[in-house]
């Protein structure tokens, strides 16, 4: 069939279209990446077909048959699933990433539409499991693909009205839409009203998508495939969920229903056999494949491409419609430059797997040679069924001498060698995708080395480089460009509030109102070490801006807002979930209103100490001037005293002196009288 050269197309053209893109897409995938995944689970899964023999047995008839057994190596799963383990711990954040402000006003706005989108991806989703599928096919696939979308469901009811005014079924009429249901009066006669009622439920979706399912050129020049030309993805559903997802009942019911998947890449995963599909019983759950297509084609003729979604089954074309962006985010761990497919774990030590694989085998055929020696019989002498009976610790009869009639052919022992080169092939796994399976066990390795625990930590940090850089690759290409769709998916498609839960206080915010963002921080992809020195470099920094904040800096060089960024960042380095559950935004309105209480509290304080520093300085006050004046009277005091002292002093000095005076007169007066012949003697003397 004949494609036009110039739109506009025909749905006929437009199916013709579609059915060549898809093959041209899938044909190298047929040719190369199908078989290439299909290595990769059969390594994975450790049944790998090998060409290479365990070792010889011999049965009681002297014959050689073939071990059944084969052995191969588990490097492949061993490294995917060591990796996966230092990976997925960081997935479990609440907010793996985070989108960064604009300008300084932005921060709060960015902050919320951060937590809305992880919100959507890690509760609304089951985000953990998402990536951990993901994750798991970037690193044994080469790519991981996740898928954000809104589905709509429409739920329409019916309720008949009887003697109802048009004032009441107005006001009913505007209770329904204000609640986002929409209404139809369908009939209304004899005040009995018939309304038809619609109900939108908006859902936002995030799922991995299988790598055998995305078809698209594996040589398009970038990992980003927002501005790829073509990408589909091959889908299964029933008639039913196609009829009810509003596509053409008729188109539904002609397409021929899909049995089972004999695609090698899409069955290679499944254990023990067991078919992805399974045939229904009835005609309304028959499995219908189809294909999800985003195409650029040029729909108006004004020559520019228009971004469209097509569905599209068995060269018919169910739907079209234009599309706001391709819904597609992949990543990968190992880069390929300007391509979109990267290398896998399987692609980098598929040929560690192979020597190994090889090298025990060797190993154990020469375990089977050793305990199963060829031996030099005299057949004339020794009794052959004993000898080929091989029961543990059993007689073998013979006529003669043993050492005469027997002789075991000595075999070379290779364990030591053969130990050697897998420890060398490990060395050689740990140089091409990381030391993750080595340092499994790092308590006995240290152990073992008898180093110190600062050396084995700067030892582990240098083996850690490559799985670090596997991880940061992942975090920059797949969880980055996750969240990117993410949040352009809700603001094209969900015109409904989101409330958040912010520092214990709910918030709504609207995606319809939200800029375009495109620069994002992702706060995952550390290693267990980088971890624990990034927790330890936090605790430093927080412990700074304590003692700054205590020393007067608080506003200076650094704020509330700081500290709590980096106790959230903190938080984050040691593995707990959602700091905002152990600490309170200080932006936040609780926070605000405990510092505004705080800030009255400092004040009352500061304006009772200043109070009570009044008040002790008048008391100072009034203290000194009682001591002065207490001073001032026992000077005067004292210069009384002193002039009291003075007079006594005095009067004791002229008492003294009458006394004397006194004393002096009465002699004379005693003198004189004995002279005048007077008194007892001149009597005695008459």
């Amino acid at each position: 069939m004949g494609v036009a050269s110039e739109p506009p197309y025909t749905n006929e053209e437009l199916a013709q279209i579609l059915d060549n893109r898809i093959n041209e897409a899938g044909q190298f995938g047929d040719d190369f990446l199908e078989n290439n995944r299909r290595l990769a689970w059969q390594y994975y899964f450790g049944s790998a077909e090998r060409q290479e023999d365990i070792g010889p047995q011999t049965d009681r008839q002297g014959y050689t048959r073939l071990l059944k057994e084969r052995a191969t190596s588990q490097d492949v799963a061993d490294a995917v699933e060591a990796i996966m383990s230092q990976l997925m711990p960081a997935f479990g954040s609440d907010v793996p990433a985070e989108f960064e402000p604009i300008g300084p006003d932005d921060e709060e706005q960015a902050g919320a539409e951060s937590l809305a989108v992880a919100n959507v991806l890690m509760s609304d989703n089951q985000g953990w499991l998402v990536l951990a599928e993901a994750v798991k096919d970037a690193l044994l696939l080469r790519n991981g693909t996740i898928k954000a979308t809104i589905e709509t469901v429409e739920r329409q009811s019916r309720k008949q009205f009887k003697d109802i005014s048009d004032e009441e079924l107005l006001t009913i009429l505007q209770q329904a839409q204000q609640q986002g249901l929409g209404t139809k009066v369908t009939s209304r006669k004899d005040g009995n009203a018939n309304v038809s009622f619609l109900e939108i439920k908006r859902t936002p979706t995030v799922k991995a998508v299988q790598q055998a399912h995305m078809i698209l050129d594996p040589n398009y020049n970038s990992i980003d495939i927002s501005q790829i030309p073509f990408v589909a993805e091959r889908s299964f559903n029933t008639r039913s969920d196609l009829i009810e997802d509003g596509l053409d009942k008729q188109k539904i019911n002609k397409l021929p229903t899909f049995t089972q998947d004999t695609d090698i890449d899409s069955t290679a995963k499944n254990i023990e056999g067991i078919d992805d599909i399974t045939l229904q019983t009835t005609k309304d759950q028959d499995i219908i494949e189809w294909y999800d297509c985003y195409m650029r084609i040029d729909m108006d003729g004004d020559g520019i491409s228009e971004l469209m979604r097509f569905k599209w089954s068995n060269r018919v074309l169910l739907s079209k419609e234009p599309a706001a962006m391709i819904p597609y985010a992949s990543g990968t761990g190992f880069l390929v430059p300007h391509r979109y497919s990267g290398l896998s774990i399987y692609d980098k030590i598929r040929q560690v797997a192979d020597i190994k694989s090889a090298v025990l085998q060797t190993y154990l055929a020469n375990l089977v040679t050793n305990n199963t020696a060829r031996t030099g019989v005299n057949e004339n002498t020794v009794n052959i069924d004993d000898l080929l009976a091989g029961r543990p610790n059993g007689i073998i009869r013979n006529d003669g001498p043993p050492q005469d009639d027997m002789m075991a052919f000595p075999v070379n022992d290779t364990g030591a060698s053969s130990q050697s080169l897998l420890n060398y092939m490990d060395t050689v796994r740990d140089q091409r995708i990381g030391a993750a399976v080595s340092l499994q066990m790092p308590q006995d390795q240290l152990a073992r080395a008898g180093i110190t625990a600062a050396s084995a930590d700067r030892q582990m940090a240098g083996a850690e480089q490559m799985s670090a850089m596997i991880a940061a690759t992942l975090a920059e290409t797949l969880i980055r460009q996750t969240f990117v769709l993410i949040h352009a998916t809700l603001r094209a498609g969900f015109p409904e509030q989101i409330m958040l839960n912010r520092g214990g206080e709910w918030q709504p915010t609207n995606p319809q109102e939200w800029p375009e963002r495109k620069r994002v921080n992702v706060s995952i992809g550390l290693s267990p070490q980088e971890r624990s020195r990034k927790a330890a470099s936090l605790q430093l920094v927080i412990a700074q801006q304590a003692q700054l904040m205590q020393q007067g800096g608080n506003g200076i060089i650094v704020d509330l807002n700081g500290v709590h960024r980096a106790m959230l960042d903190w938080m984050k380095a040691v593995d707990l979930n959602n700091g905002e559950k152990y600490f309170i935004d200080p932006e936040s309105q609780r926070s605000q209103q405990a510092q505004q209480q705080q800030s009255q509290t400092a004040e009352q304080d500061k304006q009772f100490q200043a109070s009570v520093l009044t008040s002790e300085a008048q008391a100072q006050n009034a203290n000194s001037e009682r001591d002065f004046n207490i001073d001032n009277a026992k000077i005067a005091l004292e210069y009384f005293k002193a002039i009291l002292d003075a007079e006594v002093e005095e009067a004791k000095i002229i008492g003294q002196a009458t006394a004397q005076l006194e004393s002096i007169q009465a002699a004379g007066a005693e003198r004189s009288g004995l002279t005048n012949g007077g008194g007892p003697l001149g009597a005695d003397a008459g």
